[in-house]
């Protein structure tokens, strides 16, 4: 009898940062006892990474959250690709995914089983009574019917703690994870800020999860003035702001900084967009900024964050950190004019002078500074000799991709029982 059990991964378009934690995990399952299909409205190129590496995948039109008639539409097509294909356990990204594959499994005798990975699903809304009031009621449902829960933090399980005790009893922990690759496709980091319209000569500093026109807002854009006074060649991104939200943009105006500020809309490359900027600022641990935070060091990009739970608990003690009060004008323009001066890891620009006159760069010598087991498939690199490991390699070794796989392994298991 065989033992291979079938994985059906669920995301929908709220949940492209997930992306590549479920491509690595399934990369990293062994292939002689899971059969790993990812399903969505899946981007053309996240398909074709997928057929490169040879993971199954189906488009299915998944809406946003709050759409019931939607998830009723996505349930019957899911439904009928359980029939097609045997499936014991849905791993749902999103609050939407997670109550369709609830919705698809009905009348199924309780399966496959429901694994959902909460991606900060508990953070407090801000929308109207009536919406909020449903997204409790949609948020409580789901928790008391999924058959496991998984969170990124534990400052994310407290936050679960309010909404449904019993639910944040049984989530389990398992930290994000990122890899020491970069997305997929080679490219140029001035072709790609061209791309985003960023000038390809200047140091960028690009800031994730800004308010519109409040206190902190307020405070990062005062200490960004500061900045740019006093380092002219220094420009400010401020990524995956609303079109339609014209407070920022009028404080910014108001500010006098107009000049040296790029506003970045909702998009769906904002990892890639991460890898061109010299510093990264989180001021709030919702929207992915936990998974990019870990993108930018594993790319020796340093960053400065603010002092809330979640991200103090992840980021709080790794190297080329600071973590400031988001309010303290002072201690946010003294992080950035102290991260400002560190220098890029990648120095293959500088080119070497050889005993024989011949001019070198690191990338034309071809040697690699890093050693790996073989036998190992997803072995985390370390430093050859004695040498003190980078930031990048302290990074892989408490969130690499092996870690990731062999945790979320285990809660399979314990699901599929």
């Amino acid at each position: 009898m065989s033992t291979k059990h079938g994985i059906l991964h669920l995301l929908d378009p709220a949940e492209v940062r997930a992306a590549d934690e479920v491509t690595a995990m399934a990369r990293g399952l062994s292939p002689d006892h899971y059969e790993v299909t990812i399903a969505g409205p899946l981007p053309a190129h996240f398909c074709r990474r997928l057929a490169y590496h040879q993971v199954r995948w189906v488009n299915v039109p998944l809406p946003p959250a709050g759409s019931l008639s939607g998830c009723i539409r996505a349930a019957r097509q899911v439904r009928r690709l359980l029939k097609s294909k045997p499936v014991d356990l849905i791993h749902a990204h999103s609050l939407s995914a997670a109550f369709t594959a609830l919705l698809a499994r009905r009348g199924g005798q309780g399966k496959p089983a429901v694994l959902w990975s909460l991606h900060g699903a508990c953070t407090p809304r801000t929308q109207g009574t009536v919406t909020s009031w449903w997204h409790r009621r949609l948020l409580r449902w789901v928790l008391g019917n999924c058959t496991a829960l998984v969170v990124h933090s534990q400052a994310e399980r407290d936050l679960l703690q309010a909404v449904s005790p019993q639910a944040a009893q049984t989530a389990q922990v398992v930290y994000p994870a990122v890899s020491s690759a970069r997305p997929w496709g080679l490219y140029d980091v001035g072709v790609k800020r061209r791309q985003l319209g960023l000038h390809p000569d200047a140091a960028i500093v690009g800031v994730l999860g800004l308010p519109t026109a409040d206190e902190v807002a307020g405070a990062f854009l005062r200490a960004a003035v500061r900045v740019s006074t006093d380092l002219p060649n220094v420009e400010f991104t401020i990524i995956g702001t609303d079109r339609q939200d014209s407070g920022l943009r009028e404080l910014v105006h108001n500010l006098g900084i107009g000049g040296a500020c790029t506003f970045l809309d909702i998009r769906r490359d904002i990892g890639e967009g991460v890898l061109v900027l010299n510093v990264l600022v989180l001021l709030s641990d919702a929207g992915g900024a936990l998974t990019y935070g870990l993108q930018a060091l594993a790319a020796d990009i340093p960053v400065i964050a603010a002092d809330t739970e979640a991200l103090v608990e992840i980021l709080g003690d790794l190297p080329q950190v600071r973590v400031v009060a988001p309010r303290n004008v002072e201690a946010m323009t003294a992080a950035m004019m102290d991260l400002l001066e560190i220098l890029p890891a990648d120095e293959s620009h500088v080119e070497v002078v050889s005993a024989n006159g011949t001019r070198l760069r690191p990338r034309d010598v071809l040697v690699s500074q890093q050693s790996y087991d073989l036998q190992e498939k997803w072995t985390n690199s370390g430093s050859r000799g004695g040498t003190q490991p980078s930031a990048a390699e302290m990074l892989l070794s408490r969130y690499g991709i092996r870690r990731l796989v062999t945790e979320m392994e285990k809660i399979y298991y314990q699901a599929l029982q």
